[in-house]
């Protein structure tokens, strides 16, 4: 077997500690029998199957989250970034055209 690169160690690593960290939640019997398996199973997947199962995961570029979870994408994640910079930057800019209204009238204003 090839060594793996450091990214995909590092996914790996991720994956499993996702994993394990949920099993652990919700138990591994608990984890069967919604799987409809022995829990026997689910304790032979930890120890045998998991390592492999996360590199395999981690170098086909995949994740592993909950499912009460949502992911976006880098693109969308940029573009919600963008948006959110063009609202500050009108709303810095409708303060300053406040601020020199209520300077005009007189009006004392916090610095």
């Amino acid at each position: 077997m090839t060594e793996l690169s450091n990214e995909v160690a590092a996914r790996s690593r991720k994956i499993q500690a996702t994993i394990l960290q949920r099993f652990a939640q919700m138990k591994n019997a608990n984890v069967a029998l919604r799987a409809g398996v022995h829990e026997g199973t689910i304790s032979r997947f930890n120890n045998e199957r998991l390592e492999s199962v996360a590199i395999i995961l981690a170098a086909a570029g995949l994740q592993v989250v909950s499912a009460d979870d949502q992911v976006i994408s880098r693109r969308e994640l940029r573009m919600l970034k963008e948006m959110s910079l063009k609202y500050l930057e009108a709303d810095l800019a409708h303060d300053e055209i406040v601020d020199a209204q209520l300077k005009s009238a007189g009006c004392a204003i916090d610095e």
